[in-house]
């Protein structure tokens, strides 16, 4: 008869030795899994707590962050987010919380508009016009205007004018928005297309009292006269 090839020996041996086998993948698979837990990533967190639309800049840090808790948008460069105007969203972030793209955002996108760039003794101002006073249209938000006002006569004689010449506080205005009758972006969704109104930003208190003192007393006309170019 011819001898069996596998005897109980042999099982044996070779059970011992699959076992090893299987112990040492899933030693390496384990070790593998750990690895990956505990490597960690330099990115951008918040340095302290920071409120929903609160400025960005001054509250960042670079933290080593594992990267299983690494979120799928992070900021890696700290001057992506500090050499631009970008504020927190409308959660905000807790102290060393990873800062995110989706959690972020800009003056124009945030519900809160230009008013977020805001910093004193800067203020926005509407002023009344009509299709002459807003030069037909052309003012839009970044165009440079020169303010010149109408006041009419007391005593029924000819009116006076006074423009950047006379007061140079009514030169330099930047627009920043503009509306219609019903409130809204001329021309917007099918709206109306004239402009009511346009926001400018008075860089100081005085320009800001001109302007509603000017308004009051006469019609104040802009002219454009260049374009803000963002740096």
């Amino acid at each position: 008869m011819k001898k069996k090839i596998l005897t109980k020996g042999t099982i044996r041996i070779l059970a011992i030795l699959l076992a090893v086998i299987v112990t040492g993948i899933v030693f390496l698979v384990a070790k593998n899994m750990v690895t990956s837990n505990v490597s960690t990533e330099k990115i951008v967190v918040a340095a302290d707590n920071i409120a929903p639309n609160q400025d960005l800049k001054s509250m960042l840090k670079y933290r080593d962050v594992i990267k299983s808790e690494v979120p799928a948008d992070p900021i890696r460069d700290m001057k992506e987010v500090e050499d631009q105007n970008y504020f927190a969203g409308d959660i905000g972030f807790f102290k060393d919380q990873p800062i995110t793209r989706s959690g972020i955002t800009t003056s124009d996108k945030s519900t809160f508009g230009e008013a977020l760039n805001l910093k004193k003794p800067n203020h926005f101002v509407g002023i009344k016009v009509d299709q002459s006073q807003s030069t037909g249209g052309l003012l839009k938000p970044g165009v440079i205007v020169d303010a010149v006002v109408y006041l009419k006569s007391e005593a029924g004689g000819t009116g006076r004018v006074i423009g950047p010449d006379d007061d140079p506080e009514l030169a330099g205005l930047v627009v920043v928005g503009r509306e219609n009758s019903e409130g809204t972006e001329p021309g917007k969704d099918g709206r109306s297309s004239l402009t009511s109104v346009v926001i400018v930003n008075a860089p100081t208190v005085s320009v800001y009292k001109k302007l509603v003192q000017y308004q009051e007393d006469g019609k104040i006309y802009l002219g454009p006269a260049g374009v803000k170019v963002k740096k």
